[in-house]
């Protein structure tokens, strides 16, 4: 299976037209990564319900962790290949979709889920998903997502930053990560 276009930087060993290897891991820089994965592990729980906006191995990291996993993929490629490991990996709570116009046609009722992870770099549909995200969470929940976009939305709106990932210096934007608490 090709890789597609737009998974070339996280694939870096495996370029556009060679084969793909799903990393079961959070999709993170390596330097941060073990400080995310302590941070994931003190919010999420058993009973957590989880969106993620951008599917891949950080799916199947979240979904061993959690009640449920909402997933959300743009591409066609990217989203078979993802939907061939979770069955390889016999994983049943992730509930899988395929939409390249998402989060347009993604509808949750309010206050759905505890986490939400916003996985995609780069587009309007970025904002799109951070902006559902927001809608979708439950009071107390927490938005995880690249870049420092909404800081300002978010601060008005009584939004707490708990953690930010990346801020070393030499470490370009795209590589910082930032997660928010909800207002109670």
């Amino acid at each position: 299976m090709k890789a597609p276009r737009d998974m070339n930087v996280y694939h870096k060993k495996h370029p556009k037209g060679k084969e793909i290897i799903l990393k079961k891991e959070t999709w993170i820089n390596e330097t941060c990564r073990k400080d995310y994965e302590n941070f994931l592990e003190e919010i999420l729980n058993p009973d957590s319900e989880v969106l993620e906006f951008g599917s891949g191995g950080s799916s199947i990291y979240i979904a061993k962790r959690v009640k449920t996993l909402t997933t959300l993929e743009y591409d066609s490629v990217w989203y078979k290949v993802v939907q061939e490991e979770i069955a390889k990996e016999g994983i049943s709570n992730i509930t899988h979709h395929f939409d390249p116009d998402y989060p347009k046609n993604f509808r949750c009722s309010k206050h759905s889920f505890d986490v939400a992870i916003n996985d995609i770099w780069g587009g309007i549909n970025r904002e799109m998903c951070i902006e559902t995200a927001m809608n979708c969470l439950r009071l107390g929940g927490y938005l995880i997502f690249h870049d420092h976009i909404f800081t300002e939305k978010l601060k008005k709106e009584g939004w707490i930053q708990m953690k930010a990932w990346g801020e070393k210096e030499g470490l370009p934007l795209r590589n910082q990560r930032t997660a928010w608490r909800k207002p109670v």
